[in-house]
């Protein structure tokens, strides 16, 4: 049996529910630590909008404490803005994290992941 965590629209916000969200995340990451999860799906919009110095850091941290446990695979949301995601493929960690901004398939603990981007115009016409 392989365990799945999937997760979806994080809003990391910092002018927003701060500490909230924060907290939260952090029992997100704990749970999967607990549950043994073998993958972790991110299903996009971990951000609002161009996101801080504070969130990114921020995002990067849960990241790593995600990586602790299991491979992360993600894509961007409608909210994600493009390019915002792509500094996590070079997190240095115990599992790999990867974010796609196109559709393809990724393999990773032997899960074939269908990995569908929230479509932009300008990739569409590519």
């Amino acid at each position: 049996m392989i365990r799945v965590a999937h997760i979806g629209d994080q809003h990391f916000d910092a002018a927003n529910r701060w500490e909230e969200c924060q907290r939260v995340m952090a029992w997100i990451a704990d749970d999967v630590e607990s549950r043994q999860v073998d993958l972790v799906v991110l299903a996009g919009d971990l951000f609002n909008r161009r996101p801080t110095p504070a969130e990114t850091n921020a995002v990067g941290d849960w990241l790593l404490h995600l990586a602790e446990t299991a491979p992360v695979v993600g894509v961007y949301g409608n909210h994600d803005v493009p390019g915002s995601l792509d500094i996590y493929n070079h997190l240095e960690s115990r599992h790999p994290v990867v974010f796609h901004a196109t559709p393809t398939v990724h393999v990773a603990a032997g899960v074939a992941i269908a990995c569908l981007p929230w479509p932009r115009r300008a990739h569409l016409l590519a």
